[in-house]
């Protein structure tokens, strides 16, 4: 249980997941007219990256997985960061491969290219983001 308790070092503390995805919600649409709440929006957007695929093709994937998949996913959205929700969650969802294998049903052809793209530019709009503190716009 040491894991979970050290969460408070962090000022993580635990609420159920639901809330913390209405929190999120939320936070990253408010975040959109507010030039601090870009980080808000990316979290947001980040995790839906990560998840809707897997959401929208749960049924190709094998049970074991999903299981290994939504369990991490509860454990990350069970210990949020009040004033930001989603802090760190795209990261720690990053490394859930039935991820990307739900991405690589729903990305065939064409598709792939467009995701590619928008991946990329999306990659240049976080790391100018991160280096000038925020101020991309």
């Amino acid at each position: 249980m040491q894991p979970l308790h050290a969460q408070d070092a962090w000022f993580r503390t635990f609420q159920l997941a639901p809330i913390t995805i209405v929190d999120a919600l939320r936070l990253g649409i408010q975040g959109i007219g507010d030039p601090r709440g870009i980080y808000w929006t990316a979290d947001l957007f980040l995790t839906i990256v990560l998840v809707a695929p897997l959401v929208a093709r749960w049924r190709s994937i094998r049970q074991t997985y999903l299981v290994y998949a939504g369990a991490t996913m509860l454990v990350v959205l069970s210990y949020p960061l009040p004033e930001r929700p989603l802090l760190s969650a795209p990261r720690l969802l990053l490394v859930l491969f039935p991820c990307f294998w739900a991405m690589a049903l729903v990305f065939r052809g064409r598709s792939f290219v467009l995701a590619s793209v928008v991946f990329a530019f999306g990659f240049v709009a976080l790391s100018i983001t991160f280096v000038t503190w925020g101020f991309v716009f």
